[in-house]
């Protein structure tokens, strides 16, 4: 689930794996985008008419078996595949939407490493990395 206002990022939370029906876990996370998100305050009132709500349904993870960051960029597909990155307690992961703003894959794989709280440049024989699809819809 993702809140935008005038383009902006005012909000993001979601489950990459959901055992709930659809429909509560829409309703969850658009509350926990709109009150829960900690890099925001809770939206306000005021805001909700010039806020866009969008929705993206995730296919299942897949996981890539690479064996070097090399290997990684190779196999990523720009524009399709979301991916989540784990190891050592850390982990993030960017939509497939993402690529709108980061086209450049190495750029992408850096950025989503500092959102986990890792260096852009990190690689490690632990880290592990899984993509998925999405289906987006919003209003």
């Amino acid at each position: 689930m993702t809140l935008t206002r005038y383009e902006v990022l005012r909000g993001c939370i979601g489950s990459l794996e959901s055992t709930d029906p659809l429909a509560q876990a829409v309703a969850n996370s658009a509350f926990k985008a709109a009150f829960s998100d900690s890099r925001f305050a809770p939206l306000e009132a005021a805001e909700i008419e010039d806020t866009r709500i969008e929705i993206s349904v995730l296919s299942e993870l897949e996981t890539l078996a690479t064996v070097s960051r090399a290997d990684l960029l190779d196999r990523l597909r720009p524009g399709e595949d979301g991916l989540l990155l784990q190891d050592c307690g850390h982990r993030a992961t960017y939509l497939p939407r993402v690529w709108d703003k980061i086209s450049d894959p190495e750029e992408f794989l850096g950025q989503l490493l500092v959102k986990a709280g890792l260096p852009g440049d990190y690689w490690s024989e632990s880290i592990s990395f899984k993509r998925y699809r999405a289906l987006s819809f919003g209003e």
